[in-house]
Formats: C-alpha cells, structure tokens, sequence
C-alpha cells in the first residue's frame, strides 16, 4: 500500500508542476491517470444525507450506527469482490516480474499498473456511495463512526489522502508538493475508547482486517 501510496503521489505532483520536460507519452497517461482522482472527489455531491453530524461528547458508538457501518463494508464487498481478487493477482504478477527479471518497472508500466488502480478505486467510490444512501449515512457520520470503529478494534490503519491531493493539484504545484508530508493521515481517532465501542465491534474483528483495504482508500 505503502509504494502505491508514493507512486500516487508522484505522478500527481509532477501534473501540477507541468511535467517540464516530459514528453508527450508521459504527460497523456498523468492526465488520464489524474482523470479519475477528480471523479473520485466529485462523488461526495452524490451522498444524499447532506448534513452535519453532532458528535457525542461521550464517544460512545450506538449499536445502529456499527450495524449500518458494517453493512456498508458488506456492500463494498459483494460489489468489488471479485475486481478486487483480479486487481491484487495482477499486483502480485506484476511484482514477482519485477523480482524474477531483477529490475524496476518502467515508467510505462507503473502508469499501467496505478491506472488500474484507480480505475478500481473509482468503482469502489461509486459502490460505497450507494452504500451510504442505502444506510442513510451522511458523510460526517460516516467518518466518524470508522474512526472509532478501528479505534475500538485497536488498529493501525492509514488513508490515503485521494481527495486532499485532489485540491492540491487545483491549487498549483507548490500545494502538491507540500502534500508529500501528509500523503497518508490515521484513520482510528486518538481519543481514550469506551468499552461499550470495544464490545459493539468485538464480533466483527476478523473482517475489519480484510476490510481495511478500503479505509486506506478513503471509504
């Protein structure tokens, strides 16, 4: 995740610096590259529940608030499942090449692999989109009910920030770059967490694992 992570934000921040120098190959796939970052931001707008979530003072989670979380990533699941299984094994072929030919991808072939990606990332906006209407989730609330789901799980999971960079590359080159610093940001909150979260989530342990993946991704 972590080398994805750092290829993402490369090639963005060349975007926004004009590629200088680049060649007309290069500039043509960070543009078709970048094309579904801008989607991917624009989907917000398709989240019907529009308003602010009044946060407990306490904390605490209720036990409607982690059955609709959950049934959100059981969505995202039966939706991309099978994508997702094709995306990682094209991954993983894609590294074994690189360890068995004892060289680094091309720039040809990193562009390949990270517009899959996002192609893949675009498809996982769009259903987790659905998923919040179907759960009369608000952005807000949503948010605030994964952090402190993984904060109850006691779980270290990073975001990648797809929709921060978004702005960044509007803003200019020096904004980019400056993106580097918080290319990832932690999802689980930092605050103490109540027992009563602790027990809400134990049952769903084993998949908040695997369903982590899409935290990462900013769902």
């Amino acid at each position: 995740m972590k080398k994805l992570a750092i290829a993402v934000l490369i090639v963005l921040v060349l975007i926004a610096v004009g590629v200088v120098g680049a060649g007309y190959y290069f500039i043509n796939k960070a543009k078709a590259f970048l094309q579904p970052i801008q989607q991917y931001a624009a989907l917000d707008k398709d989240v019907a529940n529009e308003s602010k979530y009044a946060a407990p003072a306490n904390g605490e989670l209720t036990e409607d608030q982690v059955k609709r979380f959950m049934a959100v990533q059981e969505y995202m699941v039966t939706k991309l499942g099978p994508t997702f299984n094709q995306m990682k094994d094209k991954q993983d072929e894609f590294m074994h090449r690189e360890q068995a030919e004892h060289r680094q991808a091309t720039p040809s072939e990193n562009f390949t692999v990270i517009t899959d990606m996002m192609k893949f990332i675009l498809m996982a906006k769009n259903a987790w989109v659905e998923a919040l209407n179907q759960q009369h989730y608000s952005i807000d609330e949503y948010y605030w009910v994964r952090g402190r789901v993984y904060a109850a799980a006691g779980m270290s999971v990073e975001e990648l920030g797809l929709r921060k960079l978004t702005e960044a590359i509007k803003e200019g080159g020096a904004a980019a770059g400056a993106s580097m610093g918080s290319l990832t940001s932690e999802v689980a909150t930092q605050e103490p967490v109540p027992d009563r979260n602790k027990a809400l989530i134990a049952p769903y342990m084993p998949k908040l694992k695997d369903w982590a993946v899409f935290a990462f991704f900013g769902l």
